[in-house]
Order: structure tokens, then C-alpha cells, then sequence
């Protein structure tokens, strides 16, 4: 997610950051049995995952996405990848206009209707909550947050199944932008933010929380998911504890969407969804 300052159609905005980098994850995961929801009674619906195996010493047990879920699972998020793209043109169309006829109207129409900020949520754009989800000006933004939830989302989408993907995707993107509309309000400038790397942080944290020994790769470096999130969630405090803005990070979001996995992998093992 990144921040802007709100100034203006004709404004300067901030330069985007490298978000996480690929993940290899083998289609078996190895979860702890408490996280998997038993089934209530014979007419619940079932759990989109194919549960076997004998419990290891470590009480995890194999989790093995079936081939429909996972394909569901790319689907849906090609489906989210898709309106980025769009999104990502209606800002370069935007931008096109301003250079070539000096007509700010379409940036206007974006930082209004894209980007949360404290301004759009004063005005009643309340849809600004989950928009900016998939907004991406730039293209190296959109590229290493389009790598990141191509990465995990679709994991994530066949564990859970699409609706409740779905609910937990839109969830951690409103909470991502309520943290940095409410974060920002009291500022002497107004902020607006954008970005799909909260939600994806989300993703990353919950598959982080169901499988303790997956390994990632931070900016395609491999190592333990914890020690990823770990050194992202140290930067994003010093980031938002400075005030620095390095790189125009908008640090706030990005913690938010640590904490709506944290609350998604609690509620998943209280709710026992299945």
C-alpha cells in the first residue's frame, strides 16, 4: 500500500515499493490438526480441502487442496489481478490526459474514487474503504503486488473456499484502509493510500499461521515465512513510528493486514467453519 500526498489533480506521488517476492508452495501443507474446522454434523457443508494422513510428532496432519479448489483458487484471483488492470489503465489514461491536454479531471475522478484518505471518507465516499485495494499507479507496484497474491491468494483461496476468501480478502482490505484513513486524519496535510499489499500481507500471515515451517521468498530470497513477516512488520513499526515515509510506504496498512490474518487464523479455529 503507499501513501500520497492528497494536493491535487496535479500533485506528486510517491514512488512504489517492492512488495514480497515468489513463493514455491507445494499444493500439501502440513497443518496443525486443532486449525482444521471439524464438521458440526452430517449437513454442514463439507471443507474444500481433502484431510489424510497419520499425525506427525508435531500433531500436524497433511491438508491437500482438491484440483477443483485449486483451480477455483486461481480463478478467483485472476479475477482480482484482472481489475487491478483495469484500474491500472484508468490511472495511466488519467495521467495521459494531464500531460497531453492539461486536464486533471481524470486523476481527480481517481484520487477520489481509488485512494482512501480522510478527505474521501469525510465526503460520504465510503466505497473508498475497499477500492484502493485495486489501485496501482505504477507499474512496478502493481508488478510485485500482482507477484505476491498470485503467490499466496490462491492457497489461501482453496483452503477456505471461494466465499469465505472472499469475505476475509475484503475484510483485511477495509482494514487496511480504516488503519490509514484513521492513522492519517490529524495530519497537517491530507494522505491518501493505495494498494493491494495490506491484503496480500493478510494472506501471507494467515498461511503463515496454519503452516509454521513454510518457507518464502522475500524479495526472492528464501527463508522461513515468520523471519519474512518478522523483518516486514519491523520495518513497517519503524516506518510508521518515525514518520520517515521512506519510499512513500504507507506502513500502517500493511500492519493492519498482519492483524486481519492473525484475526482471520483466530476466528478460523474458534468458529470451526465446517
Amino acid at each position: 500500500m503507499l501513501r500520497v500526498a492528497f494536493l491535487g489533480a496535479g500533485s506528486r506521488y510517491a514512488r512504489p515499493a517492492s512488495s514480497f517476492g515468489s513463493l514455491l508452495l507445494r499444493r500439501s501443507l502440513r497443518v496443525p490438526r486443532n486449525v482444521i474446522p471439524q464438521r458440526k454434523s452430517a449437513s454442514a457443508p463439507a471443507w474444500p480441502v481433502r484431510v489424510g494422513g497419520r499425525d506427525d510428532r508435531q500433531g500436524h496432519i497433511t491438508v491437500e487442496p482438491s484440483e477443483k479448489e485449486q483451480q477455483k483458487g486461481k480463478y478467483v484471483v485472476g479475477g482480482i489481478l484482472a481489475v487491478c488492470g483495469v484500474v491500472f489503465v484508468g490511472w495511466k489514461w488519467a495521467e495521459q490526459n494531464y500531460k497531453e491536454m492539461r486536464d486533471g479531471s481524470g486523476l481527480w475522478l481517481m484520487l477520489r474514487n481509488f485512494t482512501s484518505s480522510s478527505v474521501n471518507w469525510r465526503e460520504g465516499r465510503w466505497w473508498t474503504l475497499i477500492t484502493p485495494v485495486f489501485s496501482h499507479k505504477d507499474f512496478p507496484h502493481i508488478l510485485f503486488n500482482s507477484i505476491a497474491l498470485w503467490s499466496f491468494a490462491p492457497e489461501v483461496c482453496a483452503i477456505l473456499g471461494v466465499r469465505r476468501f472472499l469475505l476475509f480478502f475484503t475484510a483485511a482490505g477495509i482494514a487496511g484502509n480504516a488503519a490509514s484513513v484513521a492513522y492519517h486524519a490529524n495530519w497537517r496535510f491530507p494522505v491518501s493510500s493505495y494498494g493491494a499489499s495490506g491484503a496480500a500481507l493478510a494472506c501471507v500471515t494467515l498461511l503463515a499461521c496454519m503452516v509454521p515451517s513454510l518457507r518464502i521468498g522475500l524479495f526472492f530470497i528464501p527463508m522461513p515465512a515468520w523471519a519474512a513477516l518478522g523483518a516486514v512488520g519491523a520495518f513497517d513499526v519503524y516506518n510508521s513510528v518515525s514518520g520517515k515515509r521512506i519510499m512513500g510506504i504507507d506502513s500502517i496498512g500493511h500492519l493492519a493486514g498482519n492483524f486481519a490474518g492473525l484475526v482471520g487464523f483466530v476466528l478460523l479455529k474458534r468458529l470451526r467453519l465446517r
